[in-house]
């Protein structure tokens, strides 16, 4: 029989023997016509593999920007650096800060740069590098500090830290701060944490609450809260705050408690996040340093979050509403995953390392994370049939299989294992105690090069009355998976 709900998304609940699903490295792709075999709903893809772009150093990406005209920026430690299309970097200036994230806007004339306690403004026709002055203890003119910088209507618009102020430049000049140009956010008495463009409203998330501004063109305050748009629901962390499918998502906080993922549909907050990924979540502990990344490819949409501690990163496809898992893996365990901030270049999806200074491109056709293999697994929902213990003749693997190894790697010298490119191999374990525990890997063939008929598939699995199955691979080649078939009957073998 086709294995029921063997495509599909990550869903460990409180309890595994409830729900133990992971989907790592793959995500699940929906057969929109229908017609997959055996009524399938879709399949599950590897997710793109990361090619060395460009190396700053030992310092994290701290954040990354394409300018008006096309061109990439990226911060990593204290460094500056335009990126060209070859991807040759340029030192264009210093920032005073070492660590923590940055953002970036620009008005096609000038790039803003901001990281917290400091404002910088590139002028993009020469690379000319200058700082915001400080606020003027005469005037209250100048930079107050800023954890993100947005851009509208010719603006740049700041958040000023611990207040619930915002503030914003001068018409086309990120140099000219008028002490008297800022609202305050007043829906709640909240410190104000991030914010950002879009639609051409300005969403302002605080502790307790986010807000809507819109530019009135007002002769006293360029911008007036949109009524009726007021959310009782916070931000947890600035940089969770994204941009992504003509809307904004964002990780909630408040008074009554964090850890819930929201996308913003109208002015409406709409819960997107699961009770698997809720208890994930929770279960790291502080998440104010939380960010999210966020990019469309092939139709889909992510919204990719990472929380400091935690071992995995959580993806959303919004296309699909399904969450999965990326990870790296160091020394043998999951490691969380190297991105950290997007941008989208010269035709290409740029992401930056969140521990050193690397920067990679997004390739579906290649097979590596730098040059480590993509390590994927799929754990399937439980097999459960009234209790009756089952015994479980076969499992088969329902996948493209005999496809080429990864380009460089030499096919015919790979060590016998299931990373193996001569005769590329994945893995079978199970648990027959609700998927507490599961039993030591069995290695198949996932096809030799030409080999497309090749079958993965185990026989003589043993019995039990409830029975989770997992399959594993990081062989150097793009996995495909269209389902499973499992094939057994009641008694014991």
């Amino acid at each position: 029989m086709r294995y029921p709900g063997f495509i599909g998304s990550s869903n460990t609940l409180q309890s595994v023997n409830a729900a133990c699903e992971r989907t790592v490295n793959l995500y699940p792709e929906i057969n929109e016509q229908k017609t997959a075999a055996e009524n399938e709903i879709g399949a599950l893809f590897m997710v793109p593999g990361l090619r060395l772009a460009v190396d700053l150093g030992s310092m994290p990406i701290r954040g990354m920007w394409t300018d008006s005209s096309g061109k990439l920026w990226a911060v990593s430690g204290y460094g500056l650096h335009s990126i060209s299309a070859v991807d040759v970097a340029t030192s264009v200036g210093t920032l005073r800060t070492l660590t923590g994230p940055v953002s970036m806007a620009d008005n096609v004339t000038q790039l803003c740069v901001v990281d917290g306690r400091n404002g910088y403004i590139v002028t993009l026709a020469d690379n000319t590098f200058g700082t915001i002055p400080k606020t003027s203890l005469q005037t209250g003119d100048g930079f107050k500090g800023a954890t993100r910088v947005s851009f509208i209507d010719n603006y740049f618009v700041f958040n000023e830290p611990g207040t619930g102020r915002m503030y914003y430049t001068a018409i086309a000049d990120g140099f000219d701060i008028n002490g008297l140009d800022f609202w305050t956010a007043e829906g709640l008495p909240d410190n104000v944490r991030g914010h950002i463009v879009t639609n051409r409203d300005i969403i302002v998330g605080g502790d307790d609450s986010v807000e809507v501004y819109y530019n009135s063109s007002g002769s006293d305050n360029a911008f007036v809260r949109r009524e009726g748009a007021f959310i009782e629901f916070g931000l947890a962390s600035p940089f969770s705050l994204q941009k992504l499918a003509n809307t904004v998502l964002w990780l909630g906080a408040g008074s009554n408690g964090s850890g819930v993922v929201w996308q913003l549909q109208g002015y409406q907050p709409v819960r997107v996040s699961t009770h698997a990924v809720e208890q994930a979540l929770m279960s790291y502990g502080d998440m104010s340093g939380a960010t999210a990344w966020a990019y469309a490819d092939r139709g889909h949409q992510f919204y990719c979050l990472n929380v400091p501690g935690a071992p995995v990163t959580h993806c959303l496809d919004v296309s699909t509403g399904l969450w999965c898992e990326r990870i790296d893996w160091v020394n043998g365990h999951e490691a969380r995953f190297r991105a950290e901030n997007h941008a989208f270049a010269y035709g290409k999806h740029y992401v930056g390392d969140w521990e050193s200074g690397k920067i990679y491109t997004m390739d579906p056709d290649y097979a590596r994370f730098d040059d480590d293999r993509i390590h994927w697994e799929r754990t399937a929902p439980h097999l459960v049939k009234g209790l009756v213990r089952m015994r479980y003749d076969s499992f088969q693997l329902d996948m493209e299989v005999g496809r080429e190894p990864e380009e460089g790697i030499d096919y015919n010298t790979s060590p016998p294992t299931y990373e193996n490119t001569k005769d590329p191999q994945c893995t079978l374990e199970y648990s027959n105690d609700g998927g507490h525990s599961f039993g030591s890997p069995i290695f198949a063939s996932i096809g030799k090069v030409g080999e497309t008929r090749c079958q993965v598939k185990w026989t003589r699995l043993g019995s039990a009355s409830n029975r989770v199955f997992r399959v594993r691979g990081s062989a150097p080649v793009r996995i495909a998976i269209l389902g499973a078939e499992v094939h057994g009957s009641a008694g014991v073998s």
